[in-house]
């Protein structure tokens, strides 16, 4: 019920002073995919990381790209803007019969030796549909792959992410255990229907997992949704507390043709009447896809402090308020999500914003772009996008990855690169990129992280580069001597993969290390 939900609740956030006092209160725990635009900053980095991006392609490499061949190996290029550098190469091992990766080894170049070292290592778990519901990663550490962190995830088929978990590895336990996650307890009907779902999140303190929010769900007789109930938990009363209730009108196909939805006045304890739900069109009323409905708002409810609490129905003075628009393609994934308010100034509909999506026909999301509307144009505020290049039997040969670095520029960057081959291994370590040595020990580092440079230089410029193409630290014009080995803090830095570059006037390099 994701994106009917979420436009819903969308409205609600725009108004001063509604629902404000339940917000206050408590802070938001979980993440489920419906309200995304409630959680914190911290939350939203998960759910972004989750999303399709150059993270997510530095993370699995080809492990989430659908394809219809099995490759044997893949390089995997990074751009530093100046140049096109090979860093890795990948070592996919399939699940007998299919095209899904089992285990992807991901092995560095050793620029010293002139070979490739391996790295670190995903296991893949799969769902019916082909998904990835699980992934574990290895890295590579005194001669043998160590487990260090995973992620589960879980998707019900409304696209509502009803599962997600991250575990680290406990050394001592021999076990993965849980670190962060939220979950979705359901309850079903005797028609097999979504009754209660309560979502839960980790207290990773208490090493529990405690209830945060609840949505109920009624239907008439013949069985369709009619209306939506959500409550917060109230882990100091012990009680479910009510927050926004939903009710709908249904035409003689039994799907929604209007709507209202209540906020809970905490100090009146009654439910104020706020939104009104008109023009609802449908790509597929069972998955509550829509793609076109308008909202009108409650004129008082634009003052809260002087809402008229006694007001009756037909006395309400409804407004035009936002209109939200939707467009899926023809395998039902949504494509476009868009809302624009009114002005009531000039009696036209404007912008406000909207996110983009785009697949290729093996299923692959090849764009994502979150714009806003300002003046009389559209600017990208965040995005990425892939670049596929197939071969003649149409499966995957190479694969372009691009970010919007400066949303400033409105344009994307080119980050990385993947070449995919078939029929052979990669074994050897092409010349490309490899201009000078660098050395980087111990690794894994926890603190500091000693650097041998080979060059002839002895002013460089020492970048430090996250695994999402950003530059977490830079030492310019650092005095080096061949040899000699140097020592920067890197306790800072969260755990993870970097890559270190050296930059001369005669050459540059690069190595890459594990933050533990």
């Amino acid at each position: 019920m994701k994106q009917i939900v979420l436009a819903l609740f969308l409205a609600s956030l725009v108004l001063p002073g509604i629902g404000q006092h339940q917000t206050a209160k408590r802070e938001k725990k979980h993440t489920p995919a419906m309200s995304e635009f409630r959680v914190s900053a911290q939350e939203n980095k998960k759910v972004k990381e989750k999303e399709f991006s150059p993270f997510s392609f530095l993370e699995a490499g080809i492990m989430g790209v659908k394809n219809n061949a099995q490759a044997d190996s893949a390089l995997m290029y990074i751009d530093f803007g100046q140049e096109f550098m090979l860093i890795a190469k990948e070592l996919p091992v399939y699940y007998d019969g299919t095209y899904n990766i089992k285990e992807l080894e991901r092995w560095y170049i050793d620029e010293f030796d002139k070979e490739y070292l391996p790295g670190e290592k995903q296991a893949a778990f799969y769902d019916d549909e082909g998904n990835i519901v699980r992934m574990e990663t290895f890295y590579w550490v005194i001669d043998q792959w160590v487990p260090f962190y995973a992620i589960e995830m879980e998707m019900d088929k409304f696209g509502d992410e009803v599962l997600y978990i991250e575990y680290f590895y406990n050394d001592d336990a021999s076990a993965w255990e849980v670190d962060y996650g939220f979950r979705a307890v359901d309850e079903m009907n005797e028609n097999d229907q979504l009754s209660v779902r309560i979502w839960e999140y980790y207290d990773s303190w208490n090493r529990s997992w405690v209830q945060d929010e609840k949505e109920e769900y009624f239907y008439n007789d013949a069985h369709a949704l009619v209306e939506m109930l959500f409550s917060w938990y109230d882990e100091w009363e012990d009680s479910w507390e009510p927050e926004t209730r939903l009710a709908f009108e249904l035409d003689d196909n039994n799907t929604w043709e209007s709507g209202y939805s209540w906020q809970w006045d905490w100090f009146e304890e009654e439910w104020l009447k706020v939104f009104k739900y008109i023009d609802i069109d449908w790509f597929n009323f069972d998955l509550l896809q829509f793609t076109d409905m308008t909202v009108l708002v409650n004129q008082e409810a634009l003052d809260f402090d002087d809402f008229d609490k006694n007001i009756t129905d037909e006395e309400i003075d409804w407004l035009e308020f936002m209109k939200m628009v939707a467009a899926f393609n023809v395998e039902g994934k949504m494509i476009l999500m868009q809302q624009e308010y009114h002005d009531e100034d000039l009696e036209v509909w404007v912008g406000a914003f909207k996110s983009e999506w785009d697949y290729d026909a093996l299923g692959n999301l090849t764009y994502y772009a979150y714009s806003i509307h300002d003046a009389d144009d559209w600017e990208l505020v965040e995005g990425a996008k892939a670049e596929f290049e197939y071969n003649e039997d149409q499966s995957v040969k190479a694969i372009d990855v691009y970010l919007l670095e400066d949303d400033w520029k409105n344009e994307f960057e080119h980050l990385l690169r993947f070449e995919l081959y078939y029929s052979e291994e990669v074994t050897s370590v092409p010349q490309i990129g490899i201009m000078n040595s660098l050395q980087v020990y111990p690794n894994p580092v926890n603190s500091g992280l000693h650097m041998v440079w080979g060059g002839s230089d002895d002013i460089v410029d020492v970048t430090i580069v996250s695994m999402d193409g950003k530059v977490v630290a830079g030492y310019p014009q650092y005095a080096v001597s061949a040899g000699i080995p140097l020592t920067f803090d890197v306790s800072h830095l969260q755990n993870g993969v970097y890559i270190i570059r050296c930059q001369g006037k005669t050459g540059s390099s690069v190595a890459r290390f594990v933050k533990k």
